[in-house]
């Protein structure tokens, strides 16, 4: 079941877990960088990771469907833009290849899980 006001327990559900894990995951990386790399690209790739967390919280935090529907829809954004930068950062050469494999997979799983939670908002709508 996904965590909504009924059942109020973001902590510990696989989505925010999950979430939260790529955050920490990308964290690790960006700040073995270079100052260069980790400020211009780094800096925005941590925030668009951190942001996909956040905007699951604040949604989950909200009182009702819609707005919790957006801050899914958000959070979803984020993990697109994290995504855009993580393939910056393997292109550039930034990143190992089973870091790369490891977060896209984390990625996948977790926009899997979102768009499963955005679809269950939109029929409660």
């Amino acid at each position: 079941m996904l965590p909504t006001a009924k059942s109020p327990k973001l902590e510990g559900s696989p989505l925010y877990e999950s979430a939260v894990e790529i955050g920490e995951r990308i964290w690790k990386i960006v700040t073995r960088w270079g100052s260069f790399e980790r400020v211009n690209l780094g800096g925005q790739l941590c925030r668009n990771a951190d942001a996909i967390a956040n905007n699951l919280a604040e949604g989950f935090g909200r009182r009702n469907v819609r707005e919790h529907r957006n801050f899914s829809l958000y959070a979803r954004g984020s993990l697109f833009g994290a995504r855009t930068m993580l393939l910056k950062a393997h292109r550039r050469q930034m990143i190992k290849n089973s870091d790369f494999e490891q977060l896209n997979q984390l990625l996948r799983q977790c926009l899997m899980l979102l768009d499963a939670q955005i679809k269950e908002l939109e029929e409660e709508a």
